[in-house]
């Protein structure tokens, strides 16, 4: 049995006793608190010194009806993030559902009520609760260790050392949470594409403010070491995060490839220097091996790197810090082959038939602590077999280290061409001031976002919707623009098409921050009027590049922003 006090509320709300009673037969199996309420108000007062899980809230009821009490619960701070999912009996119309989406519904329930549909969509939310409330416990308990510290340093430097090892056992402990979390995000595609838009936000705001601290400095050592695992850690969290949105798009046909002649030399280069980055721990011993002559292929430059990322990393995971670890690319007869080789703990052979199916995992222990989602060898299978290649694995048995082999086709050099891969990134220069409006509704990251184009020199102005932020951009007439797309008032689109259709206004560079990021979006985006397409979180060092490069008439966007 759950212990009370770990228990979380369910509301259900619906003026019909017997089906009360029905979600409450079904729900039990959560093991959660289920408060009933016969109407609208009843909800309301409960919500009004009581936190939720999520709410289950009928659409027809007498009195305040779901629609009136949805909007309410929306105007309440304490309840308006609260996730609503509606139930009705009745067939809606699409104009019926857009209204309830609108005020913040996550779902429609039919009734008569499928058991295994009403615990599948009302668990996923039950859990995002419990490792909000178990990341919002670890996060004050950090904040109290590091003020008794800071008030105490100069007393008990004999403790010192007790104290940082203490201190990376919770930072070990909060690395396993995490990978703990991610796995449970196994949900449809609608849902993924909404969870993805809702996460970057507050992402972009961790990201943002990790990059003032760096800016600013920090003077204690120990400030400094967290800071930088909140980087990585946030950096970490974003690529799962577009791992699982890859295989959904690429299960959809979703996917675009921007396919060119690239030496695959400079992709395994930028793959062993990604993973070196990310980690802040010892680990095996990496060699590259790589012929003199070019090996020229034609594919998507970032999905390549994308795809040898993850099998280094693969790698990693399943190798001894004494192990080693052999990457490289060799000619085939007509083909290359990159090729990711361990002495690590080996595959069984009856899991090589099946290593490369979706949340397929094996030789699970605790003892490893960061084992990923089950995806990330799925996603390789797939993108490689877009790209017209084959990738397979080979190994022994356990013990005995494992190979993977990516095959693509060669294809002949550019004539006169030296690199024929990847362009070298642009050496840092320092931009030119320029006078910037930022048009986001969210406050964090709208704050975190314009102290970090100030502490760059810029001359920053705020909005936080959408009308004002228009009139704001045509009023200022500024260099730049960063509009967020979902803004209240009008969305971001809107205020796109009323600054284009201003005369004054046509050399005002647009750029769209968002947490959309499918190919769709951005055309959508750069129809409207933008002229550059973002996906939060953006680095700093990107975001500077962009507005230079605008200022000089080079503005472009990337099709797809490289994960944080």
């Amino acid at each position: 049995m759950r212990d009370d006090c770990e228990r979380l509320n369910i509301l259900l709300v619906d003026d019909r006793p017997d089906q009360l009673l029905v979600l409450e037969s079904i729900l039990g199996e959560l093991e959660q608190n289920l408060v009933r309420a016969t109407s609208g108000r009843e909800a309301l007062r409960f919500l009004l010194h009581n936190d939720c899980a999520v709410i289950l809230l009928d659409v027809n009821m007498p009195d305040l009806d779901g629609f009136e009490t949805a909007n309410l619960i929306r105007r309440h701070p304490r309840s308006q993030q609260i996730p609503i999912i509606f139930f009705t009996a009745g067939d809606e119309t699409d104009t019926h559902l857009t209204h309830g989406y609108s005020l913040g519904a996550v779902d429609y329930i039919h009734t008569p009520v499928l058991p295994e549909v009403l615990i599948a969509k009302a668990s996923v939310f039950v859990e995002l609760a419990q490792r909000t409330r178990q990341v919002q416990r670890e996060a004050e308990q950090l904040e109290a260790r590091v003020q008794q510290r800071t008030a105490e340093l100069n007393s008990l430097n004999q403790t010192l050392a007790l104290e940082i090892a203490e201190h990376r056992r919770t930072e070990a402990d909060r690395a396993r949470l995490l990978a703990e979390a991610q796995e449970g995000v196994r949900r449809r595609d609608e849902f993924l594409a909404m969870l993805a838009h809702e996460l970057r936000n507050p992402l972009a705001s961790i990201v943002n403010a990790t990059e003032i601290l760096k800016l600013a400095g920090l003077p204690d050592p120990d400030l400094e070491d967290t800071r930088q695992v909140i980087e990585r850690q946030s950096g970490h969290m974003a690529s799962l995060l577009q791992d699982l949105l890859d295989i959904s798009r690429i299960t959809r046909g979703k996917i675009e490839l921007h396919q060119e002649d690239i030496d695959v030399r400079d992709v395994i280069r930028d793959a062993v220097s990604s993973k070196w980055s990310e980690s802040a721990a010892p680990g095996p011993r990496i060699e590259v091996e790589l012929p003199d002559e070019p090996l020229c292929v034609r594919a998507d430059a970032t999905r390549l790197q994308q795809i040898m990322v993850n099998l280094l990393g693969n790698a990693i995971k399943f190798s001894d810090v004494s192990g080693q670890i052999v990457i490289g690319a060799a000619r085939d007869a007509g083909d290359v082959v990159l090729f990711v080789r361990d002495n690590g703990i080996g595959i069984p052979a009856e899991q090589l038939v099946v290593i490369f199916e979706p949340f397929v995992q094996f030789g699970r222990s605790h003892q490893r602590a960061s084992e990923g989602l089950g995806i990330g060898l799925t996603l390789v299978q797939r993108l490689t077999e877009l790209h017209g290649g084959s990738v397979s694995a080979f190994s022994a048995g356990a013990g005995q280290g494992s190979e993977f082999r990516v095959t693509l086709p060669l294809c002949r050099p550019a004539p006169h061409s030296e690199s024929n891969g990847i362009v070298p990134p642009v050496a840092a220069r320092t931009a030119s001031i320029q006078r910037i409006v930022v048009v986001e509704d969210n406050h964090d990251v709208c704050h975190t976002l314009s102290s970090l184009l100030r502490m760059s020199g810029h001359d920053v102005s705020v909005s936080e919707d959408g009308l004002s932020g228009a009139e704001m951009i045509r009023r200022l007439r500024p260099n730049a623009a960063l509009v967020d797309v979902g803004l209240p008032g009008i969305d971001g689109y809107e205020v796109a098409a009323q600054v284009r259709a201003d005369p004054e206004c046509s050399q005002v560079r647009l750029i769209a921050m968002t947490g959309y990021g499918q190919p769709e979006d951005r055309r959508r985006a750069l129809s409207a009027g933008f002229d550059a397409h973002l996906i939060k979180p953006v680095r700093t060092a990107e975001l500077e590049s962009m507005l230079e490069a605008g200022r000089n008439g080079a503005l472009t966007a990337p099709t797809h922003s490289p994960p944080v």
